[in-house]
């Protein structure tokens, strides 16, 4: 986390960036959401208008020409410039190229969001200049229209007296997404009052859309959902103890939101929220752990299953279907809670399935669950990835998410939940196996906290190497064929590669000390840092 007060948003410009003409267009800002697709604001170039640069979540431009090691070695990629904002920024930056503006010149466009409740347009160079852009800003809302932000104990947060996840303020947490063709940028914002008239004047989740060119809020609506819960026992959005992580997506026409809690203060659930994008009326919702309504303290109640994927998105595949990982929380096949899982949705939120490990009890008691990280999609396998705090990264079919299905096995019961039996191989013999698994990380290693173990299990895990950063896939052209690969990431460790070949996903196991293998690569952390999404 960056420190409280000016924050400077650090620009890297690469040669990447080609210059093309984009023709002759008009377009013009609107102030209403009658705003259907256009090809107006058109460019030939890349963008990267969602977080890890497109709804499958791949985290890359297979386009990308010009960056190599070479291009990027020690002394030539670097900071060039900054621009100076009012807050923390959890959302990553988004990019337009080559947008026309209503002065006839089209600028490459960079979207920042802070915690402070403002929005950034800024002018980035163009492809090759050298010439910096300009200190002024294209455009600027901020909380005297969005809301003001809150401060970051505007209620009492579990463990709050140990510190808190968010200082010092909560507005602004996931990364906006940016529709071209509309010429609109979404962004969910939280705002209210601290303490003690949070209680009095509860907070408030909303969506806005904001256009494009000008910074004028075009629409808002207030993010509200109930679940019917079990027995006609209705469970109701709370945007008090909700807290907005995972990065908004656009598919098919429409805005997904996802949602977790503050520091795991119960009671809270996993939400997943659809908006139509040309109206923001709302067309759906889901919810993660709604089966039994109960008390405050969750005891007896369905409770948990957070979707905060350390900031990464849902993920969409072609057909319109959303996948996102859920935390710690209540697991049960036969009702419809599900902790710690894989989740498949259609495009109207419909439950289509779920992946659960065999040892999700174990990995919940031990606060090592699975959704600390995003997953990412394969398309042409259409295989779903990702890996959370145990340090293991799953591979997911298409056959694996569709109905309800728990890893075989037994739930691991002693440090560090070890499953019974081999994962993932249970039918090792099918030429294209459901599901499958490999480690990720470094395994599991003894940290001697027995002090803090008879007071809390869940110090076990940090034992664990935790993946925090959803992985990135990329692909490689060679003389037997298209090779494809994905990159991971884990706390305390290194930077590794895997191949996924012949439905598999490859790699030498790291066991407790590095690969001996190219596919690894040390990465300089600052202490107490961790690789995010």
């Amino acid at each position: 986390m960056t420190r409280p007060g000016p924050v400077r948003l650090a620009a890297l410009i690469g040669a990447a960036l080609c210059v093309a003409a984009c023709g002759t267009l008009q377009w013009h800002a609107s102030s209403t959401m009658d705003r259907p697709a256009t090809g107006a604001l058109a460019s030939p170039e890349v963008d990267t208008p969602t977080q890890h640069h497109d709804e499958l979540r791949t985290g890359a431009n297979l386009d990308e020409k010009e960056l190599n090691p070479a291009s990027v070695a020690s002394g030539r990629f670097q900071r060039l410039f900054d621009w100076q904002v009012d807050g923390q920024l959890y959302a990553q930056p988004l990019y337009l190229s080559q947008v026309p503006f209503q002065d006839d010149t089209k600028k490459n466009v960079v979207i920042a969001a802070t915690a402070n409740n403002s929005v950034y347009a800024f002018e980035a160079p163009k492809a090759g200049s050298d010439q910096l852009p300009a200190k002024s800003l294209l455009w600027h809302v901020d909380s005297g229209q969005l809301g003001r932000a809150l401060p970051y104990d505007f209620f009492l947060i579990d463990w709050g007296i140990l510190g808190h996840n968010m200082k010092p303020k909560i507005g602004i947490t996931s990364t906006p997404v940016i529709d071209r063709q509309r010429g609109l940028v979404y962004v969910s914002v939280k705002t209210g009052f601290g303490k003690p008239w949070s209680w009095l004047f509860p907070p408030h989740q909303r969506l806005f859309a904001i256009d494009l060119v000008s910074g004028a809020i075009v629409a808002h609506a207030t993010i509200e959902a109930t679940d019917p819960g079990h027995g006609g026992d209705p469970v109701t959005f709370d945007p008090m103890r909700q807290l907005q992580r995972a990065s908004l997506l656009e598919s098919k026409d429409r805005i997904y939101l996802a949602f977790a809690s503050h520091q795991d203060t119960p009671p809270y659930h996993g939400w997943v929220l659809a908006y139509d994008a040309s109206t923001l009326a709302p067309v759906g919702s889901y919810c993660t752990t709604c089966e039994y309504a109960g008390p405050n303290d969750c005891v007896g109640a369905s409770c948990g299953g957070g979707i905060w994927q350390a900031g990464a998105g849902p993920v969409a595949d072609p057909e319109g279907n959303v996948y996102v990982m859920t935390g710690n929380g209540d697991f049960d096949v036969v009702t419809t809670d599900r902790g710690s899982s894989f989740i498949k949705l259609d495009k109207d939120l419909k439950f289509r399935g779920s992946w659960t490990p065999a040892a999700y009890d174990c990995l919940n008691s031990m606060d090592a669950d699975l959704g600390s990280a995003g997953p990412t999609y394969l398309k042409g396998p259409s295989v779903l990835v990702g890996g959370g705090k145990q340090g293991v990264l799953y591979a997911l079919s298409a056959e694996a998410l569709e109905g309800s299905h728990v890893q075989p096995g037994h739930d691991g019961t002693q440090e560090p939940c070890d499953e019974s039996d081999p994962v993932p191989i249970p039918n090792a013999g099918a030429l294209h196996p459901t599901y499958w698994s490999i480690e990720a990380s470094r395994k599991w290693e003894k940290v001697n906290m027995s002090p803090l173990r008879l007071i809390d299990p869940s110090s076990l895990m940090l034992g664990f190497h935790h993946i925090h950063g959803a992985p990135v896939q990329w692909a490689v052209s060679t003389s037997a064929g298209e090779r494809q690969l994905l990159y991971v990431s884990a706390e305390r460790d290194e930077l590794r590669a895997y191949e996924f070949k012949n439905g598999y996903v490859r790699g030498a196991d790291p066991g407790n000390a590095a690969h001996h293998r190219v596919s690894r690569s040390p990465v300089l952390r600052q202490s107490g840092a961790a690789p995010g999404g």
